[in-house]
C-alpha cells in the first residue's frame, strides 16, 4: 500500500500563511461557525478495505479538530470506510458517506458532533444505484441534535 501523503492545510486567499493542520488527512469540512473542522483520516490503520480488484487501503475514520489544528480526536470508531463529512446547518450533526468495500454500495450516515447516535440512512428503492451516497446539507435549514 502506498503511504498517505494527504494533509489538511489552511491559508489566506493570497496563499500566504500556509499551515498544515493535520497530516495523513483529507476531505476537510468547516463547521458552520468556523471554529472546528471535520476530516477523514486512515492514520490509525484500523482495518483494511478492498478498493479495487486486487488493491487494498486502510479504512478512513472521521476526526474533528479546532480550526487551529489543536484538539484532534477521532469522532467515532467503526469498521467501515467513513469519508466526506459535511456539517449540518447549526453545527449539531455531521453527515458522511460510509462504505464497506468496493463491491458494496455506500450509504449516507449521520452522527452528533460528539460521536453519539450514529444512524445509517435507509437506502432508496426503485432508482438506479451507482453505489455512492455522499451527503450534502441544504443551506438554510437547521438539523437538530439526534436523539438515541
Amino acid at each position: 500500500m502506498e503511504p498517505d501523503t494527504c494533509s489538511v492545510w489552511t491559508m489566506n486567499p493570497d496563499a500566504s500563511d500556509q499551515r498544515r493542520l493535520a497530516a495523513e488527512s483529507e476531505q476537510p469540512a468547516w463547521s458552520p461557525d468556523g471554529r472546528r473542522i471535520a476530516f477523514a483520516s486512515a492514520r490509525d490503520h484500523a482495518a483494511r478495505i478492498s478498493v479495487g480488484e486486487d488493491e487494498q487501503s486502510w479504512i478512513r475514520q472521521l476526526y474533528v479538530m479546532n480550526a487551529d489544528g489543536s484538539g484532534q480526536h477521532r469522532l467515532l470508531t467503526t469498521g467501515t470506510d467513513d469519508r466526506w463529512p459535511d456539517w449540518a446547518p447549526g453545527g449539531a450533526v455531521i453527515a458522511f458517506e460510509t462504505a464497506t468495500g468496493v463491491s458494496a454500495p455506500s450509504t449516507a450516515t449521520v452522527v452528533n458532533t460528539d460521536g453519539t447516535c450514529r444512524t445509517v440512512s435507509p437506502r432508496s428503492t426503485g432508482r438506479l444505484d451507482v453505489g455512492y451516497e455522499t451527503p450534502a446539507w441544504r443551506p438554510g435549514g437547521v438539523a437538530a441534535r439526534l436523539a438515541c
